[in-house]
């Protein structure tokens, strides 16, 4: 009984084997038919012009070598330009934080410019202690605030 499974199964196997390597050879048929369109068939076509497709299943292994190392090189592009895209926004992002920080500067010395030009006495604070500020003292400080104005104020 067992030998007649193993057998069985040995045939079985074989006709399968068989059956897949007819198919796998069968040939492929390629035409256009009378209203245009382009028919694929394991059967030639009644009549007219036919052209026969030769099937390919697996790559050769020179080939899948050569097409591993081109898919690894195009991954490696990818990342490259994925990481120069980063960089750049990265780049951005800190360039208009930059902006922003040198706006506020400006914004900051023009108003204390203003403030020193409109009042005519202001307390200095120096610890504990305030102390007006001198006339001198006043154009000091107004001569930085406009050297501030031109480096920040574009």
């Amino acid at each position: 009984m067992l030998l007649n499974k193993k057998i069985f199964l040995a045939f079985l196997i074989t006709l399968t084997l068989i059956m897949a390597s007819s198919h796998a050879t069968a040939r492929m048929y390629k035409w256009v038919d009378s209203n245009g369109v382009t028919q694929y068939s394991q059967h030639p076509p009644p009549e007219g012009a036919v052209e026969e497709i030769e099937k390919t299943y697996a790559p050769e292994a020179a080939d899948l070598e050569d097409t591993l190392q081109e898919g690894a090189k195009k991954r490696e592009e990818f990342n490259k330009r994925h990481q120069e895209r980063l960089d750049s926004k990265a780049q951005a992002k800190k360039e208009k934080k930059e902006k922003k920080k040198l706006a506020l500067e400006c914004t900051k010395a023009r108003e204390q410019i203003k403030t020193l030009k409109l009042e005519r006495r202001m307390q200095i604070k120096d610890g504990d202690t305030y102390t007006s500020m001198t006339k001198e003292m006043r154009q000091k400080k107004i001569k930085e605030l406009q050297e501030k104005i031109k480096k920040y104020c574009n």
